[in-house]
């Protein structure tokens, strides 16, 4: 009779709970750093749609500035 290998009870009972939490954690981690590129990217969209939108009412601005400066001269 051959003798089999023993392998331990704690090693059968924690090895796939290790496994699942090193998954979990692995596509937590992906999933958090995709919606977080998604989220910097949509900000950058924002800012630059509001600061096109303060330019056009800046130069606006500047512009009836600049007629009533030619009335009044």
């Amino acid at each position: 009779m051959t003798a089999t290998p023993k392998i331990p009870l704690g090693m059968i009972l924690v090895r796939p709970f290790i496994l699942n939490i090193f998954v979990g954690v692995g596509i937590t981690g992906y999933v958090s750093l995709h919606n977080g590129q998604t989220a910097t990217k949509e900000i950058v969209k924002f800012y630059h749609e509001v600061r096109a939108q303060i330019d056009n009412h800046f130069n606006s601005s500047l512009k009836i500035n600049y007629y009533l400066l030619l009335i009044r001269l």
